[in-house]
């Protein structure tokens, strides 16, 4: 026995030690330091050099605070827009280049004689074995033989042509072309082949002629030569076929069956020869695209670009733009500028940061001193900056396709919706600065983004993320049509804006949300509203497991968890969710033993055969083993806290006070009978324990009085406080009260005014218990097998 007590004090010292360890490491300022330098270096060379931010508060619409005179000679440069309908404009401009393959054309004339050479060498097999036949009508001796080899060969003719051509020779219209003369098959196989040159010398080309709009003119090379000419000069494979079909109608009877025999070989041999030369009508596209010029103007030195408290218009605004850019230029050809520039961005994502970490450090202080929750905030940061990063520089797209609102859903579903506004802020800024201080970006992304975090405030559903497409989409749409009137902008471009760029991002943003918050959910174990709804349903094997093994502890750990949400829910600054389902399984671990604790003994008491400190070793075990069981069941690390944490240092009072009788008090250590802890380190467990000790203490009161019911709990709470046991867990003495009033409020609802049942309602009701109590030992057993 004293074995197994020194053996189960080493494991729990053991995973002390281990604990303590990894919490030292996790709240390395060392490592934060690394983590934060690292992201501020990786976003520093994320975003290329680009422009000047001088002149950075002048947008379209406002007015200038002083006058803005050229300081050297510069190009006024097109706007993106201009440069799009521009490049799109010289695009349609170019013609297609097609090209003449004579080849095809001879192979296609070659192809059709060696068909009818086939179609000659069956026919004429195919006579010489009816003559054959008919001969040996007359004589049998060796023209037997002689029938039987040609009629091999004749049917192994046949299904060669069938399988080349896909043509069943046996069919009546091929028949009656087979069985005609050689100079019938010669006048016929003439006239396909003039149709069938005559359609290859005008020109087939291998593009639906549909696909060009009309009068449209291409490139048409023919060897070393070429010329312009119109698409329709030509015909597409099925204008060829339709002529085809004119040309046989003209020669032939519309009900002779040679009619649809020279249709099918017409089919087989028109094939296109006039071939649309891919790349050499690219080549001829960007020969044109790099001709395009960059700039629409140009100011000259001296020039006044605007004058003071001047409007600035679409004009002066490209003026400013291109002048920031040529100032940026100028500056980084000296070589000084790009240092200071890079020098500017790690300060200006230092004061992003400093803003992030302030509110954190403040507000949500155990955020902070763990490093991994650190490293999680900044990597969806960075995620962001990646994508904005790849839509505008990479890609060239629209700012518009940011989805801001990734970081803002994650970071409140994750943390809660204070981390996810600073964090829509903290990216909203950065992204905005970082392309330039891009004013109505910044608005846009804030508006959009905190819509985001209350359209994910307390999600508990995976499926409540299409709720939060339509509040993303109205904030877009809203903030867009206020920024568009802000700026001038004609309707066109806001609609335009909305619909091809802040609609696709509006749908996409939240489910690519849910598909990152499954990866970061696992890999930093953190446990969201969603996963605790998911471990709070009672069908969850565990607690299924814990129904049938331990139903007393079962129907204990339901009545922590209702008291449990209720006092978070008073308090109001603990999760309630968490709280319940923290409730749920904070005793797991009494199912190794479940005998040995009273909600469960239904017979003798197996402490009466143990010494005190057994009995004590017993009880205290089960945190040990209830976070071996979660473990296996690969429980949230935020439910196995729970396990460990709910009994604290709490002392085993009953066991102790039992070895005081039995044992000298000097050879009696206190420290024997108490549980290892460590202490209730969150509000949430500080209120398990209390509303676990409170359930304990009332259940072994009978019938106890309102006044009693006060008592009691003031009592637990009182004793807690100053054992210790919740120096850790923030709760204050207005938080006590809260939670006092609200275990108060159920268990009065639990335990008074109940009705006193008559005798034989007494005796029908024992019946009825009776009956119950026979059905789960049922199940029990059925579960067992």
């Amino acid at each position: 026995m004293k074995q197994f007590f020194k053996k189960i004090l080493k494991v729990f010292n053991k995973r002390e030690g281990e604990l303590k360890e990894n919490n030292e490491l996790n709240k390395s300022y060392g490592i934060k330091i690394v983590i934060i330098l690292a992201f501020i270096f990786i976003t520093v060379i994320l975003f290329p050099l680009g422009k000047s931010y001088q002149y950075s508060d002048y947008g379209v619409g406002t007015v200038t605070d002083k006058e803005i005179i050229a300081p050297f000679d510069f190009p006024v440069l097109k706007t993106e827009e201009e440069l799009r309908i521009e490049k799109d404009n010289t695009i349609k401009s170019i013609h297609p280049h097609f090209f003449l393959n004579q080849r095809i054309y001879n192979k296609q004339l070659a192809e059709f004689d060696h068909f009818f050479e086939q179609i000659y060498n069956i026919s004429l097999l195919k006579k010489k074995i009816s003559l054959s036949q008919s001969s040996a009508n007359k004589s049998k001796s060796k023209n037997g033989k002689t029938d039987s080899a040609d009629v091999s060969l004749y049917n192994a003719l046949k299904n060669d042509f069938k399988k080349y051509y896909e043509i069943d020779l046996d069919e009546k219209k091929w028949q009656s072309l087979i069985d005609s003369d050689k100079k019938i098959i010669d006048t016929f196989k003439n006239n396909i082949k003039e149709i069938l040159s005559d359609l290859i010398s005008i020109g087939i080309i291998d593009r639906p002629k549909e696909s060009f709009p009309p009068e449209t003119q291409m490139v048409f090379r023919f060897v070393d030569d070429e010329e312009l000419r119109k698409v329709i000069d030509f015909t597409d494979v099925k204008e060829a076929k339709e002529n085809a079909i004119k040309r046989l109608q003209n020669n032939y009877s519309k009900e002779s069956d040679i009619l649809d025999v020279g249709y099918e070989i017409l089919n087989i041999f028109i094939y296109p020869n006039i071939i649309y030369d891919e790349e050499a009508t690219d080549r001829k596209k960007e020969e044109a695209l790099s001709k395009l010029p960059l700039a629409k103007g140009m100011v000259l030195e001296g020039e006044r670009i605007v004058d003071s408290h001047e409007i600035v218009t679409e004009e002066i605004y490209d003026k400013i733009i291109s002048l920031r850019i040529k100032i940026f230029e100028e500056g980084t050809a000296k070589g000084f500028l790009g240092i200071v520039h890079y020098l500017g961005k790690a300060l200006f994502v230092g004061l992003l940061l400093f803003l992030l970490f302030i509110y954190i450090y403040i507000y949500r202080r155990k955020i902070f001193y763990d490093n991994r929750k650190v490293l999680l905030i900044l990597i969806i940061v960075l995620t962001e900056f990646l994508f904005a990063f790849l839509i505008t520089n990479k890609f060239g797209l629209s700012v518009y396709l940011i989805p801001t609102t990734i970081a803002s859903m994650l970071l409140a579903i994750l943390f809660d919706s204070g981390v996810g506004f600073i964090g829509t802020i903290v990216v909203s800024l950065g992204i905005g600065g970082y392309l330039g201080s891009e004013f109505t970006l910044i608005i846009i992304s804030m508006i959009s983004g905190v819509t985001a975090v209350f359209s994910v405030y307390k999600i508990r559903q995976r499926s409540q993320f299409f709720r939060a497409v339509l509040f993303i989409l109205l904030a877009y749409f809203i903030s867009l049509i206020s920024m568009g009137l802000f700026r001038f902008l004609p309707w066109s471009d806001i609609f335009r804006n909305f619909t091809y760029f802040a609609l696709p991002n509006s749908i996409f943003s939240p489910i690519i949300t849910l598909g990152m918050l499954n990866i970061f959910e696992w890999a930093f174990g953190i446990t969201t509203n969603m996963r605790l709804l998911e471990l709070s349903d009672m069908n969850h094997p565990l607690l299924r497991r814990l129904s049938l093994k331990a139903p007393g502890t079962y129907h204990h750990s339901i009545i922590v968890g209702n008291l449990a949400e209720a006092a978070a829910e008073s308090i109001g600054g603990a999760n309630s969710l968490l709280s319940r389902v923290g409730a749920y399984y904070h005793d797991i671990g009494k199912m190794v033993k479940p005998e040995y604790f009273t909600e469960n003994q239904d017979g003798p008491n197996p402490h009466d055969k143990l010494t005190a400190s057994m009995s004590c070793l017993i009880i205290s075990s089960h945190v040990k083993e209830g976070i071996e069981i979660g473990k296996e069941y690969k429980l949230p690390n935020e439910i196995l806290d729970f396990v460990n944490q709910h009994q604290g240092t709490a002392k085993v009072s009953f066991f102790y006070e039992k070895a005081k009788q039995t044992t000298d008090p000097k050879y009696l250590n206190e420290m024997d009978f108490r549980y290892q802890g460590p202490k209730p380190q969150t509000k949430e467990a500080g209120i398990i324990m209390l509303s676990d000790s409170v359930e304990a203490t009332l259940k072994s009161v009978k019938n106890p009085s309102v006044t009693r019911i006060k008592e009691l709990v003031a009592e637990v709470l009182e004793n807690k406080f100053k054992d210790g046991q919740l120096d850790d867990c923030e709760l204050s003495f207005k938080d006590l009260s809260s939670i006092s009033d609200s275990f108060i409020k159920i268990l009065v609802g639990m335990f008074h005014a109940r009705i006193e049942y008559q005798p034989q309602q007494k005796e029908t009701l024992n019946k009825d218990k009776i009956q119950s109590q026979e059905k789960i030992a049922q199940i029990k057993n059925s579960s067992n097998k």
